[in-house]
Parts: C-alpha cells; structure tokens; sequence
C-alpha cells in the first residue's frame, strides 16, 4: 500500500517537475515553480507560476477548482516547498491558501532555499495536521539550480555557451565565423537564449559580430532575454542590432563613462563601476554580477568574448559550460574561444568541471560540462 501509494506521488511530482521544465516562462526573481492538484487519482487542476513571479502557481492551481470542496482532502505536487508569510514578504503566504482549502498532503521535491522560509512552510502545514512528504531527485535540484544559487550566493547562475571550430576557435583571424556550427546547433543556442533570463557579452563581440541576441526559432521570439554588454571604455556607438530595443538592454561600464554623451538619449539601464570594483583595468565581474542578481536576474548566458570568458573562468564564476563543437579546423592564428588564463604549469590548468552529456546534431557535438 505505502510502495503503491509512493509510486503515485512520484508520478504526479513528475508531472509537476516536467511542466515547469518545458515552460519557457520568465519568473524570475521568482522560481518557475511546477504545481499539480489531485484527489482520488484525478487530477484537478495544473499550473506553473505567472511571468514575473506572481501570483504563483499554487493560488492559480487553487483558483482553477471552480469547486472548492473537491480540494478537501486533496494532494498537492510542488517542485518547490510554497512560501509562508515573514517580514517584507508584500502577498499572503501560499501555505495560508493550502490550509485554508483542507489539503490533506502535498508533497514536494525541493526545500526553498530562501532563509526566510527554509522549512519553515513544511513546519506550518505539519502543524495544521496536513501530512508533507519530500521527495528529493536531481532533476528536481536542476530545476531550481538558478534560483538556488542566487540564494547561496547572491550570484546568478552562469552557462557558457562557446560555438567552435574542432581546434577550439570561435574565428578566423579576420573574426570571421558565420558559421562555424551547423543550423541544428544555431537552434539549440536559440533555444538556451530563451531559457535564460539574460545574455552577457563584451563589447569586442559587440563590435566584431553585430548580434541581435534574440531568439530566432519560430514562436518562441517573444522569450528574448535581457541583454548585457560589459565594456570598460564604450568605444562603440549605437548602430549595432542590439541597440533596436534598448529597453531590455543593460550596459555595465566604469564610473568614468557617467558623463559620456553616448547615455545622453540611453533608453537602457546602465550600471556605474566605482574605482573600487576595478581590477586590473578589468572590471569586477563577481561585483557585477550580484548587482544583476539584485535586479532580478537569476541566470544569466555568456556568449563571449575570450577575454571576458577567461575573466570569468578565472574567478570561478561559471556554473556550467556548453560547448558546440563543429568539424572545422581553422589553425593557430584563428580566435580562441577563451583568451590566455596566465597557466604555465599543467599541474594549475583549470579542472573545475566534468562532463555530463553529449549531444550529436549531424556532424556537430555540443558537450555539456557542469562544475565540480
């Protein structure tokens, strides 16, 4: 009975782990959270938390049951343990909702990491006398990685994305590299565009590559991320294609730009560097980074360039490098994917990852490392 009954909850967890994962909605600050609402193995009601964080998905699971007396007794799946009220909290806490509809379980697959709530929520629902069974999985974990992070760290979590010849350059000398990979590739760096909350680039890929950084795959535009450029010096001007919507554009730059006239007409957000956060005429990125967490950004993918790549390396900052690899060779005197890292003895060569996946699109592989 109790195996049968396991059994159960794990297949309806599921369900409410898959439907977050396949949902490209942006959440963020807040987790994209997966919710499932069942009594006597039928399922009542589904739902996934609203762009930009409200309201979550238990009140718009609840609010789906037009009955509300089907709820009595019922089981609810969350990926994520439901917040409860504290201080500075602006909305009524998901656990009142529970226990005021009669639940008799809910089951979830991961404790929130948010100190003020930590299992806490877990202790309110078993003090109603509302039974709370966790059930933890790493694709579970996975799910709410970004969010986790910033959490711990008050960092986003960052992916690199690298796209490169079979010698590991992403140009030829001439910055030449349309296209290095193949379209199935191009696709799948689309669809991680979406995924994310921002792109990150320097502004050496800025002037070499002109990108747009949308997501160009057919119905899935409108999950554009934010954009990100990082430049010390802005020598560039506002021609490029990422300039056409400046509203989701976010340009962090030295102090000393504050006067440049090129934020005279900036529609954008700009970030100010004091002298205190440069590092070697290097901007500190660590820093940076925590102010973007603070603006809401959970997970942020760096798409070049080299010397920004190996900044970040560097530092222990990537959290997960996604590498597509064609069967071109370009040679020495092409761009490297990452810029020189000041290694002169293997026994310090960076090891910091290891691989979890490959993926095969025709003749290109894409490895997919997670860090240590």
């Amino acid at each position: 009975m109790l195996n049968s009954l396991y059994q159960k909850d794990q297949k309806y967890l599921n369900l409410a782990i898959n439907l977050a994962r396949k949902s490209l909605i942006n959440c963020s600050p807040n987790p994209r959270v997966g919710c499932v609402i069942v009594n006597n193995d039928v399922i009542l009601a589904t739902a996934i938390t609203a762009p930009n964080g409200r309201p979550h998905s238990e009140i718009i699971a609840i609010n789906k049951v037009a009955n509300k007396s089907l709820l009595i007794n019922a089981t609810m799946y969350l990926t994520l343990e439901p917040c409860c009220l504290y201080d500075g909290k602006k909305s009524a806490g998901c656990v009142d909702e529970i226990i005021a509809n009669k639940f008799a379980r809910v089951v979830i697959a991961n404790i929130d990491r948010n100190p003020n709530i930590n299992g806490k929520s877990v202790e309110i629902l078993q003090k109603s006398g509302i039974e709370v069974v966790i059930i933890e999985s790493q694709v579970g974990k996975q799910l709410h990685q970004e969010f986790f992070k910033v959490q711990k760290t008050s960092l986003p979590y960052l992916t690199l994305k690298i796209a490169s010849s079979l010698d590991g350059k992403i140009a030829t000398k001439s910055f030449s590299s349309q296209w290095i990979t193949n379209e199935q590739a191009r696709k799948y760096s689309h669809l991680l565009r979406a995924q994310s909350d921002a792109i990150l680039i320097g502004a050496n890929t800025l002037r070499h590559d002109n990108p747009s950084l949308t997501c160009r795959i057919n119905g899935l535009e409108q999950y554009s991320p934010k954009k990100i450029i990082v430049s010390n010096s802005l020598n560039f001007n506002d021609n490029y294609k990422i300039f056409d919507d400046p509203c989701n554009l976010i340009i962090i730059t030295c102090e000393s730009n504050q006067n440049n006239k090129f934020f005279k007409n900036f529609a954008g957000k700009v970030i100010f560097v004091k002298k205190n956060h440069i590092l070697e005429q290097n901007i500190d990125l660590e820093w940076a980074l925590k102010i973007l967490a603070q603006e809401g950004i959970n997970s942020v993918l760096v798409e070049g360039g080299s010397k920004i790549i190996a900044q970040l390396i560097k530092n222990n900052l990537i959290d997960k490098i996604i590498w597509a690899k064609s069967q071109i060779i370009i040679g020495n005197d092409g761009i490297p994917a990452i810029a020189e890292l000041g290694i002169t003895d293997i026994k310090n060569a960076i090891n910091n990852f290891e691989l979890q996946e490959i993926i095969r699109f025709d003749d290109n592989l894409i490895e997919i490392l997670q860090k240590k």
